[in-house]
């Protein structure tokens, strides 16, 4: 007998926060001047070190702007005119999904300690909790930060899946032992994905 879905895992930019159905690093990057290809290794490296918590999210900005020989200021700038919450998406975690899971639902974000919840603002009420990978000293893929998410839900990773706009976290978190989990791609994906593993959503 399949496992009924007890909890929901969101990741937090691209899928919480950010353009709908934009494609959201790559656009802000872009807008600041950078080229996401070309710069791929210097941004995974850098990644690796504010989602590790080595590096403050300040730090992280301003290495960019030095990379990109832009003005101090100007990509944090750049930032958050493009990291806005995704209302539509936000509104029908509070109104269809938090009733199906009885508000189990937690973040789960590569990001440094404190920055989901200063983006997301009020909308951080939606959600049981938030894990960070700076706070807990791992980032995705590894499969200890989607075992913590499952663990302030007090739940176990096979009553759970993940909601991600990159396909290989996804993976990762079945690996981890969740049920399964939706790549976010756009809003109505979304919720045909979710549908999938929660019933009463598709009602």
């Amino acid at each position: 007998m399949e496992q009924a879905i007890a909890g929901v895992s969101f990741d937090c930019f691209g899928v919480l926060m950010g353009d709908p159905d934009g494609d959201y690093w790559n656009t802000i990057y872009r807008a600041a001047g950078g080229d996401p290809i070309k710069d791929e290794a210097f941004l995974d490296e850098l990644f690796d070190k504010v989602n590790h918590g080595s590096i403050t999210d300040a730090q992280f900005e301003r290495a960019v702007e030095r990379h990109l020989r832009i003005p101090s200021g100007a990509f944090t700038d750049q930032r958050r005119r493009g990291e806005k919450p995704n209302k539509t998406l936000l509104t029908y975690i509070g109104d269809v999904v938090r009733p199906a899971v009885d508000g189990r639902l937690v973040v789960t974000s590569n990001a440094g300690v404190g920055v989901v919840a200063d983006r997301l603002g009020g909308y951080t009420a939606l959600f049981s909790d938030i894990v960070e990978s700076a706070a807990v000293g791992t980032a995705k893929p590894s499969a200890h930060i989607y075992q913590v998410a499952a663990g302030t839900l007090a739940l176990r990773p096979n009553q759970m899946i993940h909601v991600d706009d990159t396909q290989r976290y996804i993976q990762a978190a079945v690996e981890a032992g969740m049920a399964g989990g939706v790549h976010y791609t756009d809003i109505r994906s979304c919720q045909q994905g979710l549908a999938r593993f929660l019933p009463a959503l598709a009602s």
